[in-house]
């Protein structure tokens, strides 16, 4: 069958295969808030606080909103595995324990990317992240995190 496809289609087999590889291997994962936060960017410490209840507001004292998205969705695994630094297992638990002390409850799960997009941009101090590939118009982006 290779003898009878020409050179130039094995080329572009060749490169869509690597470019389909590339997009994985080097994709960005893009941290946004709502477009009314006075923030213009945010370290990786501060968004591990926030997700983790340990800070309730951002740099500028605005109060933050965070969210996650699904479980099982990329996104969310590259999120846990890059900014909190636990599995997700280990942020349940976190969690069901300041729940049950009365410290805090986890942050909002609302979906996917567009549903992120979507409730940051409609919610008041809304922080959540995204693929890079699946920004528009209506959030701020304060960290880029390449993955």
């Amino acid at each position: 069958m290779l003898n009878n496809l020409k050179l130039p289609a094995l080329a572009s087999i060749f490169m869509l295969t690597f470019a389909g590889l590339n997009s994985v291997v080097a994709g960005e994962l893009a941290v946004i808030s709502n477009a009314k936060t006075a923030v213009e960017g945010i370290s990786l410490e501060e968004l591990n606080n926030i997700y983790m209840g340990q800070s309730r507001t951002f740099s500028s004292g605005e109060q933050a909103q965070p969210c996650h998205q699904d479980k099982g969705n990329q996104a969310r695994k590259i999120f846990f595995q890059s900014v909190l630094k636990k599995s997700e297992n280990r942020v349940s638990s976190y969690w069901s324990r300041r729940k049950f002390t009365g410290k805090g409850n986890p942050p909002e799960v609302v979906g996917d990317d567009d549903a992120v997009t979507d409730w940051v941009s409609q919610t008041p101090g809304g922080i959540g992240y995204i693929n890079g590939q699946n920004l528009k118009k209506g959030v701020n982006v304060l960290l880029i995190i390449p993955y």
